[in-house]
């Protein structure tokens, strides 16, 4: 007997990151991103962690 399983990617969004003006910034295919214009330039590990919310927000 075979037992498959299907390994659900439930983060559907996968944002991505890079650099603008000298500040991180992070897009998703869905419309979501991070602010267009930054109060302060954001690190880009702030970027990747704010991504990564969004990913985890919108998994069902």
């Amino acid at each position: 007997m075979t037992v498959q399983r299907n390994h659900r990617n439930v983060a559907h969004h996968h944002p991505s990151v890079h650099r603008v003006r000298g500040s991180w910034v992070w897009e998703c295919g869905c419309g979501g991103a991070s602010r267009r214009i930054p109060v302060r330039e954001r690190t880009w590990r702030e970027a990747v962690i704010e991504a990564l919310l969004h990913s985890d927000a919108l998994a069902p």
